[in-house]
């Protein structure tokens, strides 16, 4: 199956759709992301915003299933690595960069590009315990 994203005019995603992939085949047997997205605006409308990506590919790396022991292993074929990261609802896709990134939990956090997660200003403390970020006084305060 091909998962796309839809997104609305803010570049949210606002829906994650499968598809069958004989559905992107062109004449010549290869897929086509254009077709995905064709059969996808006449179902859901013309209006509609739909960008492919992979729910096997997470911070850019493509994954397949190793069928001897059902772990999941890098793929060989890295092509198949669509946009970063498989998105859920409420993520961001960045049309200058091409990708998907998680959604942004609290402003003063940043992205870590090489991790493909945001962070907290400060780190979180390694006491074993169990803490939730204040975003109004930038600390982990103990749960």
């Amino acid at each position: 199956m091909a998962t796309f994203a839809q997104i609305n005019n803010s570049n949210i995603v606002v829906h994650t759709i499968a598809v069958e992939n004989k559905i992107l085949l062109d004449s010549n047997n290869v897929e086509q992301e254009s077709l995905g997205v064709s059969f996808l605006k006449k179902l859901y409308g013309e209006n509609k915003t739909f960008i492919q990506c992979s729910c096997n590919t997470m911070q850019g790396i493509h994954y397949t299933k190793n069928e001897q022991t059902g772990q999941m292993e890098v793929s060989a074929d890295q092509t198949k690595a669509k946009r970063k990261m498989h998105p859920n609802i409420g993520d961001v896709y960045d049309p200058v960069n091409d990708w998907f990134k998680p959604a942004q939990p609290f402003n003063s956090w940043t992205f870590n590009e090489t991790l493909w997660r945001y962070e907290a200003p400060v780190e979180y403390p390694n006491d074993g315990l169990s803490y939730q970020w204040n975003e109004d006084t930038q600390s982990w305060v103990l749960v």
